[in-house]
C-alpha cells in the first residue's frame, strides 16, 4: 500500500474539506495531494528514501477502499454528460 491507512484517511479528510468549500476535485488533485502526503512521511529526515511516483492503478484502488471517492468523480461525469 502507497500510504498507510492514516495517511489515506488524512487524504480523504483533504478531499472532503475541499467538497464543503466548494472545489472540484478531479483525479490530478487527488494524486497530488496523496504525492504531498507521502512525501511528508519523510520531510524531517536528511536522506529520505526514493520512491516510485503514484500510478492511476493506486488511485482507482483507493476510489474502491473509499466509495465517497467514488461517487465524487461518477457525479462529475454524470453532470458532464447532462450538459
Amino acid at each position: 500500500q502507497i500510504l498507510s491507512t492514516a495517511e489515506e484517511e488524512s487524504l480523504i479528510k483533504w478531499i472532503s474539506r475541499l467538497l464543503k468549500a466548494g472545489c472540484p476535485i478531479t483525479l490530478l488533485l487527488t494524486h497530488s495531494l496523496a504525492e504531498e502526503i507521502r512525501s511528508r512521511r519523510y520531510a524531517l529526515t536528511s536522506n529520505p528514501p526514493s520512491y516510485p511516483p503514484i500510478g492511476k492503478q493506486y488511485l482507482n484502488r483507493l476510489r474502491n477502499r473509499y466509495p465517497i471517492i467514488a461517487t465524487i468523480y461518477s457525479r462529475k461525469i454524470e453532470a458532464s454528460v447532462v450538459e
